[in-house]
């Protein structure tokens, strides 16, 4: 499982062992999608005796990730960190659906009549050909939009990984 928080800032081994005692709240990558709710697009970066621990801003989240190494770094341009535990973000409430449609409205006026030579022919389910008949696919059988979208997002962040090593080693 690859797991990657994009902070939109900063950070190398130095500027780590600086944190001060007092929580600091780092702004993400996701933050800045628009997409994130409850604190959930922010990272909070405290020092806690010796080490410095990461963790997810939004309520409810632990936070028990701790500063292991540096792993590479360009100066203040990209920097690669390792940390102890992946970062969980806590949901604190259910997401957000559209809302169900309002059933359709009864028209207000019968429609025009229509001759009955214009009509096409009546056909029966036996008429139809196996290729032309309606397709049987049930909500089962379609992909649920969660597992879509988390696949989506795990695709980017891997490509934004990806990515920032390519830079790193044209530098």
């Amino acid at each position: 499982m690859l797991s990657i928080h994009v902070v939109l800032d900063y950070y190398d081994k130095a500027k780590v062992d600086k944190v001060p005692s007092k929580p600091l709240t780092l702004t993400t990558l996701y933050q800045q999608s628009g997409k994130a709710q409850n604190q959930q697009g922010f990272l909070t970066m405290t020092r806690v005796g010796k080490q410095v621990s990461f963790g997810s801003a939004a309520p409810g989240s632990s936070h028990d990730s701790i500063f292991v190494k540096q792993v590479t770094t360009q100066p203040y341009d990209i920097s690669v960190l390792e940390i102890s535990n992946v970062i969980n973000v806590a949901i604190t409430s259910s997401p957000s659906y559209a809302p169900n449609a309002s059933p359709p409205r009864k028209a207000l006026a019968p429609g025009p009549n229509k001759s009955p030579l214009a009509s096409p022919p009546k056909t029966t389910r036996s008429d139809i050909p196996a290729a032309d008949a309606p397709s049987t696919i049930t909500d089962s059988d379609a992909p649920d939009n969660t597992s879509a979208a988390s696949i989506a997002s795990a695709s980017a962040i891997l490509f934004i990984f990806a990515s920032a090593c390519f830079m790193l080693t044209m530098i």
